[in-house]
């Protein structure tokens, strides 16, 4: 009623503009538009009845159905709630594996996508709700904005008509476009046999040996389950609080030194074997029975079954004395070692690890009196970082998995859903211009 009041004194006023004996041309201008604008808005009232059955009436013609629509609205709210209690239980997990180290920047990813997945559902449902129970009033309200004279609010009008029209209809078919387009979610596979600690690698005198590679294979399947390479003080050191070592399963350990695998005690390890320390972290001693440290940089004796009786320094000089006669040693080094063998070298050879050039002298020892003299003049330590760790996730890194599951989740709760809505959009804005006949819209203008 207000619209049709609006629209007859719209009439009117145009109308008696039009008419008065006043030689102005903009004035008649004036009044023929407000004459046109009042047939337009009369139109409108005039087919209200049909726009407030239109939306119901597609909705039925294309088979949508806001009972699917909110049955996969609540299966998904309840999947990512279901994802975020399950990423605090994995946080509360790994906070003990790891010590009460720091998970933040692993689960970051993973948590804020499915907050903002969860903002996006709520936004979608409010949407729903609004075009589902007030479509009508809407529809009313534009009407009434397309009587304003002076077209003031006919495009905010005809807006939120095709607004109310096209969402009514289209958004009940969300879920088929988003499951349509979207990615299966591959969540990170984790494995909780693990825990956090160190391998402190020692020699035949109890010295840690530094830059020995440690590898540990699974027993039954000979599976190779982590590599680690010894730091300076000869222990193991994880590059994340997820990566440890097996916490109840037996494997077999390999230690290489230089290229050379050598004997380590114990070769066959077992949970039991751990050491127990602060914070829930476990020690293991290896010690490598025919390995001596001759230089911490890199600068190993091998002397395979024999022993070194003792060891003296003086001024950069190492005069090595070993137990028994008649031995077989070999003095390995990397190439970057500058190094002079006072004794009975019987062959010198290199050969490639890792990138690393080795030196390996092969020394001969018949006297166990007369010592082995080494002179270390110059000597750089090598750069070796060989690192596959026994981790929480397995195939890739556990940041890799957890971002990769995160983008996931965005793609198929986010940038799908926003998808749909701006193309939904789009139809809206087309659809008011079709209404408000802008742009030569409609092939029949009654106005």
């Amino acid at each position: 009623m207000l619209s049709a009041s609006m629209s007859a004194l719209t009439y009117s006023l145009g109308a008696l503009l039009l008419g008065l004996p006043l030689p102005f041309p903009s004035l008649k201008k004036l009044g023929s538009s407000l004459m046109k604008d009042a047939v337009f808005s009369m139109f409108i009232v005039a087919l209200s009845s049909m726009l407030l059955s239109l939306p119901v009436t597609l909705y039925n013609r294309i088979g949508a159905d806001w009972g699917f629509f909110d049955e996969w609205i609540a299966k998904r709210t309840l999947m990512l709630s279901s994802l975020k209690a399950g990423a605090s239980f994995a946080s509360s997990l790994l906070s003990k594996v790891a010590g009460e180290l720091a998970l933040d920047s692993f689960l970051e990813p993973l948590i804020k996508s499915v907050n903002y997945s969860l903002l996006t559902l709520y936004l979608a449902l409010s949407l729903s709700i609004i075009v589902r129970y007030h479509y009508a009033k809407l529809i009313l309200l534009g009407i009434l904005l397309s009587s304003i004279p002076m077209k003031l609010a006919r495009g905010a009008g005809c807006y939120l008509i095709a607004f109310s029209i096209v969402f009514y209809a289209g958004m009940p078919l969300m879920p088929l476009f988003v499951e349509d387009f979207s990615t299966p979610l591959e969540y990170p596979d984790m494995n909780t046999d693990v825990v956090q600690g160190a391998i402190r690698v020692l020699d035949q005198r109890g010295v840690p040996v530094p830059y020995a590679v440690v590898s540990g294979y699974d027993l039954e399947s000979g599976r190779l389950l982590f590599t680690y390479t010894t730091n300076t003080l000869g222990i193991t050191t994880i590059k994340s609080p997820l990566d440890g070592l097996p916490r109840s399963r037996a494997y077999n350990l390999v230690v290489e030194v230089m290229g050379r695998q050598v004997s380590a005690n114990p070769s066959v390890v077992e949970p039991a074997l751990y050491e127990q320390s602060m914070g829930g972290r476990v020690e293991l001693d290896v010690h490598l029975e025919d390995v001596v440290i001759v230089d911490e940089r890199g600068v190993y004796l091998l002397v395979g079954n024999g022993s070194v009786s003792s060891i003296s320094e003086e001024e950069g000089t190492k005069r090595v004395y070993l137990g028994e006669p008649g031995q077989h040693v070999l003095l390995v080094h990397p190439s970057t070692c500058y190094i002079d063998v006072d004794g009975p070298v019987l062959t010198r050879s290199t050969s490639m690890w890792n990138n690393i050039l080795v030196v390996s002298n092969e020394i001969f020892v018949e006297n166990t009196s007369e010592p082995i003299i080494i002179s270390v003049k110059h000597c750089s330590a090598p750069s070796i970082d060989l690192y596959r760790p026994y981790t929480l996730s397995t195939g890739l890194s556990v940041k890799d998995r957890f971002a990769q599951t995160a983008s996931q989740i965005l793609l198929n709760y986010v940038v799908l859903p926003a998808v749909y809505v701006a193309i939904l959009l789009s139809i809206t804005s087309a659809l008011a211009y079709t209404l408000s006949g802008a742009r030569d819209k409609l092939p029949l203008k009654p106005w």
